[in-house]
């Protein structure tokens, strides 16, 4: 409840806001989609690692400015340049590592079972958004992710970069629509102490993800 407050009371500011400045932009992106993910080690066998496609959510937020190009004749209409932020859970996913002795440990009895860890995540970072006189859209956005988990008092920290391709099929003077399609990269480095708290893995790891996500866009503001 008190989100959707914060929510409702930032789409207002921002109307109101708008009416001095033309070009102040506020975004909600949700986006749902599937993911994948690679480990790196050259310590452990090729057939020790493996990767699963799992379900991607990000709930995205965006907001910042919208310069004008041109006097209108040129196809880009408009650049926006934008704080990109918002949650989005990092998914490990790898199939589970033969060096270790799960049965032992009371973890797993299967070792070829996928292992999958979920960690509350968030981002921040910076997009820029071409927006074409057919509607179309082009959207780049890269920065910071940070997971936090129960048992670790340092977040897990890595980075991203998505490439958004949009259309808006329904727009007014103050508000539009539009359908999105993502395409992103995400890469961590765990530390050895830190995946052996998350997956009981005793070898350090670079992890990589990448991911395809659809999603519906709302944006307030010229």
């Amino acid at each position: 409840m008190k989100i959707k407050i914060i929510l409702i009371s930032l789409i207002i500011s921002i109307f109101s806001i708008n009416i001095l400045f033309a070009g102040i932009q506020f975004h909600i992106n949700p986006k749902f989609g599937a993911e994948t993910g690679v480990i790196f080690n050259k310590d452990v066998k090729k057939d020790a690692l493996n990767s699963s496609i799992v379900f991607k959510k990000d709930y995205n937020f965006q907001l910042g400015y919208g310069f004008q190009i041109g006097d209108g004749s040129n196809s880009l209409k408009m650049i926006s340049l934008l704080f990109d932020f918002g949650a989005a859970p990092i998914n490990l996913t790898y199939l589970i590592n033969s060096k270790y002795d799960y049965k032992k440990n009371g973890i797993l009895d299967n070792p070829s079972t996928i292992f999958l860890t979920i960690i509350p995540a968030y981002y921040i970072g910076l997009a820029l958004n071409f927006d074409f006189e057919n509607n179309f859209i082009l959207g780049l956005a890269g920065g910071f992710k940070f997971g936090i988990t129960k048992d670790l008092s340092d977040p897990i920290l890595g980075g991203y970069a998505r490439t958004t391709l949009g259309y808006k099929f329904f727009k007014t003077e103050k508000i539009a629509l539009s359908a999105m399609f993502d395409i992103y990269m995400e890469g961590y480095s765990i530390s050895e102490r830190e995946y052996k708290v998350l997956a009981s893995i005793d070898d350090y790891k670079d992890y990589a993800t990448v991911a395809i996500t659809f999603g519906m866009g709302f944006q307030f503001g010229k």
